[in-house]
């Protein structure tokens, strides 16, 4: 074969391999279904799997999503198994995350190119009930790595760890003493006197502000109503407001925004001390009325990010220092 031919059978096998069409997924969805049952045997053998679990595979022609789910549809329930999965895997396995993990034996199992899988992860696949789900966990591979999209309720999440070495040297402890001493009740209960002596001073003349707790054991869930000028601190009352309580309207003293916040505090316990887990869900609603109506509050992180993004961090470092007191 002269040089010219053998050029010719080398372009033309060339472009016949790029025109072959990409692989079509569809008619073997029996069997992704069937490496699905093996995928979950894999996360039930690695520990994981009675709180991530395999919700479904879906096929479509140049790609395979794999859907995983959980015991609960709960968004904070969920918030805290995902972090409590990604904290125990990093303990284990270095060099590696646990979306990349999960990424990685996903398309093994599918036999699949890395660029045609894709992981999802939510905390409700009920789309009637659901319309925007509070927790989800996109992963998918782009420019030679894993990649993963987030998206959640706007909350703000806080945490630290407070060991026997953040005690001030003046009352310096052991190992064993500090454990005995910041139990999951007994910091608790500091928290506690925290929240109360924080919350319920008045910072606005009509406002009288309350701690509405939802539970004490397992987390602190609280809520408190009625607040002013907490997170929003420069709001100022309107001009309309003191013209109205100028002319002889009593009712209207106070018309700033009436503020509502709603905490969730965990505790678990960590080789060098304890772990402390803060969320944050921050509303307001009008100063004009009374009462505000549930339904009535609006999301302050859509408004108003850098304010609570700021107190976030502001209660953060307080909640620290009152434990430690």
């Amino acid at each position: 074969m002269n040089r010219t031919l053998l050029l010719l059978v080398l372009f033309l096998s060339a472009v016949s391999a790029d025109a072959q069409p990409a692989e079509n997924f569809l008619p073997d969805q029996r069997f992704f279904e069937e490496q699905a049952r093996e995928y979950q045997r894999w996360l039930d053998q690695s520990g994981v799997g009675a709180t991530l679990r395999v919700h479904e595979v879906r096929v479509a022609e140049d790609e395979i999503s794999l859907d995983l789910g959980f015991p609960s549809t709960n968004s904070d329930t969920v918030a805290v198994w995902w972090l409590a999965l990604r904290r125990d895997f990093a303990r284990q396995n270095e060099g590696r995350s646990l979306e990349e993990e999960l990424f990685f034996k996903m398309v093994y199992f599918m036999q699949v190119p890395p660029t045609q899988g894709y992981v999802q992860v939510f905390n409700s696949f009920d789309t009637q009930k659901d319309l925007y789900t509070c927790f989800f966990r996109g992963i998918r591979y782009e420019q030679g790595q894993v990649k993963v999209d987030e998206q959640g309720c706007r909350v703000q999440i806080k945490e630290f760890d407070v060991r026997s070495t953040d005690i001030p040297a003046s009352r310096t402890v052991t190992q064993s003493n500090f454990r005995k001493q910041y139990t999951k009740t007994a910091v608790f209960q500091i928290i506690e006197t925290y929240v109360t002596q924080r919350f319920t001073r008045q910072n606005c003349d009509d406002r009288h502000p309350s701690i509405e707790w939802i539970d004490r054991r397992d987390e602190l869930w609280f809520n408190v109503n009625d607040l002013c000028k907490e997170v929003l601190s420069d709001e100022s009352n309107p001009w309309w407001c003191a013209a109205l309580y100028g002319a002889g309207l009593d009712s209207y003293r106070n018309c700033i925004k009436r503020e509502r916040l709603e905490f969730h505090i965990r505790y678990w316990e960590t080789p060098e001390g304890f772990h402390i887990y803060c969320q944050l869900d921050a509303k307001f609603g009008s100063g004009f009325w009374d009462e505000v109506k549930r339904g009535a509050y609006k999301n302050m992180e859509t408004d108003y990010k850098t304010y609570v993004e700021q107190y976030a961090q502001k209660f953060k470092n307080e909640l620290f220092d009152a434990i430690l007191r």
